[in-house]
């Protein structure tokens, strides 16, 4: 069938064509030979690759560099195929000459061939750059991909931003300046902007994958290095190896956005930093680098005290307008539930929302206090502590889906407020059930840090996105659906309260550890030995008591 409508077709000497399913499938010799198509006699060629503009009287096809208008005489639509006639008067016009030649006077525009040589050009373009040069002494040619037909790039060239259209055809580029801009911040050397970082009290450094490029003062001293000790180092004196690798893979799949992750550094003494990282990809004289801003644990303390002072602010007055009208609320729900004017269901579930408000109230209460209850501050055995808080029915309910698993061995103790503790945990191990899976354990280890009680709440959870994490534990801030981002707040008060510090380690899609680290207190005798004192005392009396002292200290002088 398609040899019979070929022959037949090719009995005419205008061209012809027939278009099914947006493919030329059959073609005539006038056609053939009009677009340079005779090598190709028995292919099926996509319109898309060839026709540049169709209406109901013509198509311009892009054909071997020639822009070749086609005008059509007759179209008949037989079911899904059709057969163009083309009228036997074209107009060719060299496709390459015409797309640089246009705007002469304006605009910046050469063709090259495939190697990057000049052929011709604009004449503001010939001006710029003569004929047989090199256009790659202007574009950065590591920018430019050989196998993307329509691209566009965007570089510096002597403090300016360029924006270039690349169109690659036929073994020629067209290289069309579509934008140039001279931006005030470009106008600033690279001296001026070192001395501008040097003020900041944010840790700022540039880097690629293998050296640092530039630190400023502030992260020489968070480093405890010696100013420009770091500049021209390997990023791997700085950073654990096995830390290193995860922060390069991560790079080499980075597109062009921030990507925030949790690092380990190594200090100027040897010892480790664990602190939150920014990374952002920069391009600079064509070179890829890398600024990361390094969170510092004082500066994020701070704004959050400043931010801890807004919200107690606004919590003071929040929680007295809303308690108010929740009393009288509770009231009538107490007198509808005795009367039964609600069914007993909706009652019960106006209740838990009513209890759920009252919860929030109290955390606007809490955070209004300005320091803790100092009459109820004592002495507290972590040991005893923690064990007593997993006996608790609120705890029990809280964790009966995910088993609380303990490890506390030692005997610590701590001065601080049990009832502070208390809620300070069960938020942590609150938001721990939260995200885990239904029988997914949920660990409480109690172990030191130098002088310091280190509490750790673990999940295998969903984890935080580092993206997310630097948030945490700002005002009003949640990653839940019904969150109020009070939670957390509480929590870095009431460890700030003791003296102490929070910290939390996370990856998405494997769990989160909270790291709860409180002052140790020093106790000079155990327990036991001073009820063993007491003992004797009452059993031997005073005397004896001298006398077993004068005794001990001469066995001590030999």
């Amino acid at each position: 069938m398609k040899a019979m409508v070929t022959e037949l077709l090719n009995q005419s000497n205008v061209p012809q064509c027939v278009i099914y399913d947006d493919e030329i499938i059959i073609r005539n010799d006038a056609f053939n030979k009009l677009l340079g198509l005779e090598k190709k006699p028995d292919l099926n060629i996509p319109l898309a690759t060839i026709l540049s503009y169709q209406s109901m009287e013509k198509w311009v096809v892009e054909t071997n560099g020639m822009n070749v208008q086609l005008d059509i005489s007759h179209a008949v639509l037989d079911q899904e195929y059709m057969l163009y006639t083309f009228a036997g008067k074209t107009k060719k016009e060299d496709v390459r000459l015409n797309i640089v030649s246009n705007d002469q006077s304006k605009k910046l525009r050469w063709l090259t061939d495939e190697a990057g040589k000049i052929i011709e050009g604009s004449e503001v373009g010939r001006a710029f750059l003569t004929i047989q040069d090199s256009v790659w002494t202007f574009v950065p040619k590591e920018l430019y991909n050989p196998n993307d037909k329509k691209q566009v790039l965007t570089f510096l060239y002597q403090q300016i931003e360029y924006e270039v259209r690349v169109i690659t055809y036929s073994g020629y580029m067209l290289f069309d300046v579509v934008r140039a801009e001279q931006r005030v911040e470009q106008l600033i050397t690279r001296n001026e902007l070192i001395n501008i970082l040097d003020l900041s009290n944010e840790c700022y450094i540039l880097h690629d994958s293998m050296t640092i490029h530039y630190a400023n003062k502030a992260t020489h001293r968070y480093l405890g290095m010696n100013h420009t000790s770091l500049i021209g180092k390997p990023v791997r004196h700085h950073i654990q190896e096995r830390e290193l690798k995860l922060v390069k893979e991560a790079m080499q799949a980075q597109q062009e956005e921030i990507m925030y992750r949790p690092i380990k550094l190594i200090n100027g003494d040897g010892s480790l930093l664990y602190t939150m990282c920014a990374i952002l990809p920069v391009h600079i004289d064509g070179k890829k680098l890398f600024v990361s801003v390094l969170k510092q644990p004082h500066q994020t303390s701070k704004r959050r005290e400043e931010a801890m002072k807004v919200a107690s602010r606004l919590s003071a007055s929040m929680a007295h307008e809303l308690r108010n009208p929740l009393t009288t609320i509770k009231g009538f729900m107490q007198l509808y539930a005795e009367t039964k004017a609600i069914p007993e269901s909706q009652v019960k579930t106006i209740n838990a929302e009513l209890t759920q408000m009252e919860k929030i109230i109290d955390d606007y209460v809490f955070l209004a206090k300005q320091k803790g209850m100092v009459e109820n501050k004592k002495t507290i055995e972590i040991n005893s502590y923690v064990r007593a808080l997993a006996r608790k029915e609120e705890m029990k309910e809280l964790v009966k889906d995910n088993p609380l698993l303990l490890s506390v061995s030692d005997t610590y103790y701590i001065h601080g407020y049990a009832q502070e503790l208390d809620i300070l945990f069960f938020n942590l191990i609150g938001n721990a059930v939260d995200a885990s899976q239904s029988a997914t354990s949920i660990e409480i280890r109690v172990t030191t840090d130098y002088n310091q009680l280190c509490v750790q709440v673990i999940d295998k959870g969903t984890g935080i996105p580092p993206n997310r994490l630097y948030l945490l534990g700002q005002p009003f801030f949640s990653s839940k659906e019904k969150g109020t981002g009070l939670g957390l707040m509480i929590c870095h008060k009431i460890v700030e309260l003791h003296g102490g510090r929070m910290e939390i380690k996370t990856k998405a899609g494997t769990g989160t550890i909270v790291q709860v680290y409180l002052p140790l207190k020093a106790v000079s005798e155990n327990r036991d030995v001073k009820r063993v004192k007491k003992g004797f005392q009452q059993v031997l009396g005073q005397s004896e008591t001298r006398m077993l002292t004068n005794i001990n200290q001469r066995s001590h002088s030999k």
